[in-house]
């Protein structure tokens, strides 16, 4: 008597045995957190994987080739902390928009330690070209910025300043916040993880921003 021929699994159907499925949002959170530990040059799939408990191949099967994963994470990842809500047009919306968007880079800075500073400080073999690729994605935003920045200054919210200058501050102030959790709790007995902390911090920054130091 011959043994009856198994049946073929539907293509593209995980078995039982293909283990844990894995989000792509959630491979690219990991991601993020290992290029902010190790640098791009030295993630790797494989310490992804590890990270998610997934197979390589579940990692590969989003991110076919590393720079597949750059791309996906210059668009899921980085360019939502720099996005307004949406077009500005009053004192109020200025505001809002500046408030939001500096809530917005402190929260990546602090679920996402090291990621900016291991982006501007990359050396490795392609930075370059990953660099001109995020600032191209985040032109229109950068531009919208000092947009927002000129009619500020216009309504008389900001005194007349090179606006470049204020943008350039504002980065690396937001930046340094990836990588300051031990010094901002030392110095300033600043707890980052705590959601009313950075909240305080970002409204406090954007009024700065705004108004700046000197009385009106």
């Amino acid at each position: 008597m011959t043994s009856a021929t198994p049946r073929r699994r539907r293509a593209g159907r995980p078995s039982a045995a293909a283990g844990p499925v894995v989000s792509r949002a959630v491979l690219l959170e990991i991601a993020a957190r290992q290029i902010g530990v190790h640098g791009f040059a030295r993630t790797t799939f494989r310490g992804i994987a590890a990270e998610a408990g997934v197979s390589y191949g579940s990692v590969q099967h989003h991110f076919p080739t590393k720079k597949q994963l750059w791309s996906a994470l210059v668009e899921e990842v980085l360019l939502p902390a720099h996005r307004a809500s949406r077009p500005v047009s009053t004192e109020h919306d200025i505001r809002r928009v500046l408030t939001e968007k500096v809530r917005a880079r402190v929260e990546a800075a602090v679920l996402r330690p090291g990621l900016s500073a291991a982006i501007l400080t990359d050396t490795s073999e392609g930075a370059e070209g990953r660099l001109r690729e995020l600032a191209s994605v985040l032109r229109p935003d950068r531009e919208a910025e000092r947009e927002m920045l000129r009619m500020a200054i216009a309504a008389g919210m900001v005194r007349g300043v090179d606006e470049l200058a204020v943008m350039a501050i504002m980065g690396v102030a937001l930046t340094t916040l990836s990588s300051a959790k031990p010094a901002m709790a030392a110095l300033l007995d600043l707890d980052m993880d705590d959601a009313a902390t950075r909240e305080r911090l970002a409204e406090g920054i954007a009024d700065i921003l705004l108004l700046g130091l000197l009385p009106r």
